[in-house]
């Protein structure tokens, strides 16, 4: 992983040393936030299920020794079991960053609902575990740790492209967060919420046409898509001293498409 991605910057967020967690390692946000965490001087534990993309994020060492866990959400009864294996690596947690998602594509007509479950395991309920698991453990040690989720923009407009059960689920997210910020802020614990707009990851052309990827791009003010680091450097800021006030937040880094 490459060690250099914020040093050279001057970057100092008072990360270093610290224990984060970061699933969806493996590509697109996931993994910038892993690269950004790691030249920031934090130590990071990261999961995905592409056991490949999370080698090349993390190196064959990581996953060999247990802080590249190769993990699918996809079994939400399970993930109690994920929590273990990512805070015994380190003995703690001092925050998690939670990208993992999955986003399937179908005309509300034809969506079954074994889709609109595979949507709510792994978007909604593994985040509802994950969440509870990491900030019951941290309340038991004492840390005043961090948790960030991501949801999407379409909460509040409505699913595009297609990606409606995706778009349900993901509203799910924003309602956990803030019930979660409630919950454990007497604890010190602060979790807030990303929320992106059209990035550039493999996820946003996944099932989509390019004409459609163009189209969606085109309604940002600036005119562009945003790319992975740019919101790995938000999620950097979160987890850091300098949001020590913000908690139950929704942050979007959408280029002014989305507002709140």
């Amino acid at each position: 992983m490459p060690s250099d991605v914020a040093t050279e910057e001057g970057w100092d967020l008072g990360l270093g040393g610290r224990v984060v967690g970061v699933t969806g390692a493996a590509s697109g946000i996931g993994r910038a936030t892993s690269e950004l965490l790691v030249g920031l001087g934090a130590s990071v534990v990261a999961t995905d299920r592409d056991e490949g993309g999370l080698r090349e994020t993390v190196g064959d060492e990581a996953v060999a020794t247990g802080s590249g866990i190769v993990w699918d959400l996809q079994e939400p009864r399970r993930v109690p079991e994920l929590v273990d294996r990512m805070w015994s690596c380190h003995g703690r947690l001092d925050a998690l960053v939670h990208p993992a998602a999955y986003l399937g594509r179908s005309p509300v007509a034809e969506l079954t609902l074994d889709s609109f479950q595979r949507h709510l395991d792994i978007n909604l309920l593994a985040t509802f575990e994950l969440n509870r698991g990491v900030a019951e453990r941290m309340k038991r040690a004492g840390l005043a740790g961090r948790i960030v989720n991501f949801i999407s923009g379409v909460w509040q407009t409505g699913s595009s492209a297609e990606a409606h059960a995706y778009a349900m689920s993901k509203s799910g997210v924003l309602t956990l967060t803030r019930t979660m910020a409630r919950t454990y802020g007497p604890a010190g614990i602060l979790i807030n919420a990303i929320s992106p707009g059209q990035i550039n990851t493999p996820m946003q052309f996944r099932d989509n046409t390019p004409a459609a990827v163009t189209a969606q791009f085109a309604q940002c003010p600036l005119g562009r898509m945003g790319e992975a680091r740019e919101v790995a450097a938000v999620a950097a800021f979160l987890i850091s001293d300098l949001a020590s006030y913000i908690s139950g937040a929704v942050i979007p880094v959408a280029g002014a498409a989305t507002f709140w």
